[in-house]
């Protein structure tokens, strides 16, 4: 499922893109006096364009834009397809425990956790790090932990008390 993971977070990039660029599309319609009805989107013409034109947009009156539309939905079928892979990939670490595909149900835990989180808008970025690191890094965050460990130990052996810090300060 590596290759699978990594089509997922080019898919699931995509929808956020997408959902960003249909936002902005939204405001500049807003600014254009296109307006938000129970029926679709309307332009202001004539009088309400000259008296409502310059209101501040609101979550009732901002247009709806088919982009920011259809990106959610793809960000909702990439959360639903991380979620399936991963169940795949737990039920390999029950019955194909050699299997490179498996997943331990800890971890799908927290792919399910970061994802779900990850469609708030919140944590839309974070979860592009996470599920980036997660798809691309040499074996993931695993190997991540692995590579950090083994600098810290290599810097530590040449500089006694060194101690990797947060924000690339080095501690002595």
């Amino acid at each position: 499922m590596v290759l699978g993971g990594e089509a997922n977070w080019f898919f699931g990039l995509e929808a956020t893109l997408s959902g960003i660029k249909g936002g902005l599309n939204a405001e500049r319609m807003y600014g254009e006096g296109i307006r938000r009805g129970l029926e679709g989107n309307y332009a202001l013409t004539g009088r309400n364009l000259s008296q409502f034109g310059k209101m501040p947009a609101t979550k009732v009156s901002m247009p709806t834009s088919s982009l920011a539309k259809w990106g959610g939905i793809a960000g909702k079928v990439s959360f639903g397809v991380g979620v399936f892979m991963d169940g795949i990939g737990v039920y390999n670490y029950y019955n194909n425990p050699n299997s490179k595909n498996k997943v331990h149900p800890g971890k799908a835990g927290l792919n399910t956790t970061i994802g779900a989180y990850g469609l708030t808008g919140a944590g839309t970025i974070p979860a592009i790090l996470y599920f980036g690191v997660d798809a691309f890094y040499p074996g993931g965050w695993e190997g991540y932990g692995n590579d950090y460990q083994s600098i810290q130990s290599e810097n530590a052996a040449v500089i006694p008390g060194f101690i990797t810090a947060p924000y690339g300060s080095q501690k002595f």
